[in-house]
């Protein structure tokens, strides 16, 4: 009997990402907008400096939400823009390279 082979092989990535939590289930002071590129525990820094400073950090993921725009409308009816006029916003996207 012949023994099976491989016929395809496809790598690919899995992302784990936590969801954005719009305005009216989370007041936060700062949004952190991130790829699935940048590096977790540079995240959990953030976050660390975030909660050392008494403030409240947010994640927009653009590979999860397949891009970054503040007249994005959420489903909760407000654009992020709404959500943080007059807060803070970082990025910390790593660029792709092909």
């Amino acid at each position: 009997m012949m023994s099976p082979l491989p016929i395809q092989s496809r790598p690919f990535e899995i992302q784990l990402s936590e969801c954005y939590l719009p305005k009216s289930i989370f007041q936060c002071d700062l949004l952190l907008v991130v790829n699935n590129q940048s590096d977790y525990n540079e995240i959990k820094s953030w976050r660390k400096l975030a909660k050392s400073l008494k403030l409240k950090l947010n994640i927009w993921n653009t590979s999860l939400y397949r891009a970054f725009n503040l007249s994005h409308v959420k489903m909760d009816g407000k654009s992020l823009l709404e959500d943080f006029r007059g807060k803070t916003i970082f990025f910390y996207i790593i660029v792709f390279k092909r």
